[in-house]
């Protein structure tokens, strides 16, 4: 079954880009499907609130959600989660 990391996340967000950036040095060693998802869950549009609300995401980013088939393996908020911690999730 594939694993999927899910970002939420916003282009001026810090912590964003520092989780975007780790999820990148993963995926040199790690197969895995990558989904990022940007903008402002309260004014970019119907697309991004669905996600967010299927996700039960708020307004704290960033979000970072690890899942296999429909098992969430590990989920982050608020803050940007390590290369090791992400390696571990998704192995």
């Amino acid at each position: 079954m594939q694993t999927v990391i899910t970002l939420f996340g916003r282009p001026m967000c810090s912590a964003c880009t520092e989780a975007k950036e780790n999820i990148k040095q993963v995926s040199k060693y790690t197969a895995f499907q990558y989904h990022q998802v940007t903008g402002d869950v309260r004014v970019d549009g119907p697309a991004v609130l669905a996600e967010a609300d299927f996700y039960d995401v708020i307004d704290v980013l960033p979000v970072v959600i690890i899942e296999r088939g429909d098992k969430v393996l590990r989920r982050w908020e608020g803050v940007a989660p390590g290369v090791e911690e992400i390696r571990e999730a998704v192995i």
